[in-house]
């Protein structure tokens, strides 16, 4: 897997320090995927985030809910030995798992039930099939009741408003290493994501690239994978959080 961008351990250390700064919604995201979660404090449940990576969401779940188990899925095994280390403090109520999102990756998690799917900043990288398999691998693992969240990047409906949006993030990309707020292993990676995304702005997308689609496009994937309740939680600029729950419809058995 030395292939995949993410795969060296200065890439992963590198946004694992400066996401903050390199994501200007990266706690608000959280936040409130952490508010959508319909768990009481002291809930034993079981979640798993898709494209965990350094596990920091999953920290915050574990901090929040100190009943709740939670599984980091992530295709990079340099971001999951940071994962590792960061939710080793958790014992056996922290587990990783290196799979790509565009595999079987339920068929390793091992579980009897799983309670919530959350994902944050890794699905927009799967192209438009895959992110509808990935939907779908998302409803067959849930528990009846189980929600599903992702609080990600989306395309914008209008070209020019996409392309203004995307170079507003450049230049605060740009402006956070000019203030000495991101290592410099992650310099490249930015002009990589700018050369992909800006200059060649209108090319075709494959995956592993930033595959965004709109929010409207992903919640009919979500529905069309048996999701109810699909709904938009929050969005700004880039990003949406949007939601569905696995619910048992009128009529089934």
């Amino acid at each position: 897997m030395t292939s995949y961008r993410w795969n060296t351990i200065d890439a992963a250390a590198g946004y694992d320090q400066a996401a903050t700064h390199i994501h200007p919604h990266y706690v608000e995201i959280q936040d409130v995927i952490l508010a959508a979660l319909p768990f009481e404090r002291d809930d034993v449940f079981t979640v798993v985030d898709a494209g965990g990576g350094s596990g920091r969401l999953v920290e915050r779940i574990l901090d929040s809910f100190p009943q709740a188990r939670g599984l980091v899925v992530d295709q990079s095994e340099a971001f999951l030995r940071l994962a590792e280390d960061r939710l080793g403090r958790f014992g056996s109520r922290a587990v990783c798992q290196c799979v790509r999102l565009q595999d079987d990756w339920p068929a390793r998690l091992n579980e009897d039930e799983v309670h919530a799917i959350v994902s944050m900043s890794a699905i927009h990288h799967l192209d438009a099939d895959e992110k509808l398999a990935c939907y779908g691998c998302a409803f067959q693992s849930l528990a009846t009741d189980g929600i599903f969240i992702n609080g990600d990047e989306v395309r914008l409906c209008d070209d020019d408003a996409y392309l203004s949006a995307l170079r507003d993030w450049a230049r605060h990309m740009q402006q956070v290493i000019g203030a000495g707020l991101v290592p410099e292993p992650m310099h490249e990676t930015i002009k990589g994501w700018i050369h992909r995304n800006i200059d060649g702005f209108g090319q075709p997308k494959s995956s592993g690239d930033d595959c965004h689609q709109t929010v409207d496009v992903q919640q009919q994937y979500l529905r069309q994978c048996g999701f109810t309740s699909v709904e938009v939680l929050w969005a700004k600029n880039l990003w949406s959080v949007f939601c569905g729950r696995k619910q048992v419809r009128e009529g089934s058995s």
